[in-house]
């Protein structure tokens, strides 16, 4: 009797494991759900991931006497950046330093590749800065939860370039029109674009076949300058003014 009691104890216990990893997979399939809606809002969205499910590194922590892993900061012009990111099919941003720009766009670079097969490229000044954006959004990847990445398991990681099971994939490149003429990807995003050999060819020729083009600098004579004078730009961004610039 003895026996038969504890065989009947098992399985009882493991009818409650299973009814609790069915209860844990219905959990994180209704967060996946949450996390992939196209929204610039904290509880749903790139801006739900960035803010509760994953991590920034920050290299500098210790002589800022901050943590070196952290959530995004849910500020409000974080909040309309991502809203932006989310709508505008041609984006000019004129910003201050520190106020996580490129780490914005990397992160909604990298939402966009994990939820959805989205072939994105970004380009800097040189190769190094533009392997630097793709670290960014390693780094969102490899410190999300768990269940993220069993969602989509990442199956190209090297300097340049990250691919996904389920087809997104995030490639840098380095700066020069024709490194960005060879492709033709969905999204493209010129980080300090200012400051980027070749920005205005490179930019007007991945116009006509992109979904979505980036760019982002802080402020430099040339012709990133001149085209955010001739659209109107506003360079407040980061500095409490008023609105981004948007083609």
């Amino acid at each position: 009797m003895h026996g038969a009691m504890t065989s009947e104890g098992y399985g009882n216990l493991t009818n409650l494991q299973t009814r609790a990893l069915a209860r844990q997979a219905l959990n994180e399939r209704q967060l996946w759900d949450r996390i992939s809606e196209h929204v610039a809002d904290w509880e749903r969205g790139p801006l739900k991931w960035m803010s509760a499910h994953t991590f920034t590194e920050d290299s500098h922590a210790l002589a800022k006497g901050t943590p070196w892993k952290a959530r995004f900061p849910r500020h409000d012009y974080i909040q309309f950046f991502m809203s932006l990111l989310l709508k505008e099919p041609a984006l000019l941003v004129s910003k201050s330093r520190e106020v996580m720009a490129s780490w914005t766009v990397m992160a909604y670079l990298a939402w966009s590749c994990i939820t959805k097969p989205t072939f994105a490229i970004c380009q800097s000044a040189n190769e190094v800065k533009s392997c630097e954006l793709i670290e960014y959004a390693r780094c969102l990847y490899r410190n999300s939860d768990a269940f993220i990445k069993r969602r989509n398991r990442l199956i190209t990681d090297n300097s340049l370039e990250l691919v996904w099971e389920k087809g997104g994939r995030l490639l840098a490149v380095p700066s020069g029109e024709n490194q960005v003429r060879m492709f033709h990807p969905m999204v493209v995003f010129f980080d300090e674009a200012a400051f980027i050999p070749e920005w205005q060819a490179s930019h007007d020729a991945v116009r006509p076949v992109a979904r979505q083009v980036i760019s982002i600098s802080t402020d430099e004579m040339g012709a990133f300058h001149n085209l955010c004078k001739l659209e109107g730009v506003d360079s407040s961004f980061g500095n409490g003014g008023g609105t981004d610039a948007t083609v």
